[in-house]
């Protein structure tokens, strides 16, 4: 029996050593003395404000970066334009996987933002929201792409009727 209770104060011990936000101090279960040692939150609770510095240094120079990133786009136009373009070529390599393009012109690049508006049309009736719009109008062709799903949604031919009466 004697060995019994030794086990259960040394359970209790290391459980307490977890859980107790005390103080070294001591302690009685059942007529048996035991140490009571810091327990992790008293261990740790001297940190939680440098921890709290640190994250807040880090959350304001994520802010500081993209403030800085959103300021060097407006005060640098060629570079918008170079990070348009390379956003476009993605989308065309993208797409030139899974059809053959014409080599021969850049296509006119759109985004769906309110697919509801074009439902009557009937290249648009499976189009969502982010879905981008490649126009080639020497090839008068127009390719519907879903860049989520990797997956042409839609090609038609376009009609372009430049007589106006």
């Amino acid at each position: 029996m004697d060995e019994f209770k030794k086990i259960i104060v040394s359970i209790i011990n290391k459980v307490k050593n977890y859980f107790i936000p005390a103080d070294t101090g001591t302690g009685q279960i059942g007529g048996e003395t035991f140490q009571v040692k810091k327990g992790w939150y008293a261990k740790t609770k001297k940190f939680i404000p440098v921890i709290m510095i640190v994250l807040y240094l880090a959350l304001a120079w994520v802010g500081y970066y993209y403030y800085r990133q959103a300021t060097d786009l407006k005060k640098n136009p060629q570079r918008q334009q170079a990070i348009l373009q390379q956003e476009a070529d993605s989308l065309v390599a993208a797409v030139g996987r899974l059809i053959v393009l014409p080599t021969d012109e850049q296509p006119t690049i759109a985004t769906v933002s309110d697919p509801e508006k074009l439902r009557n049309e009937a290249f648009f009736s499976a189009a969502k929201s982010g879905d981008k719009v490649l126009i080639y109008s020497k090839a008068k062709k127009a390719i519907l792409y879903d860049p989520i799903a990797d997956k042409i949604v839609e090609v038609a031919p376009l009609n372009i009727n430049l007589n106006t009466q």
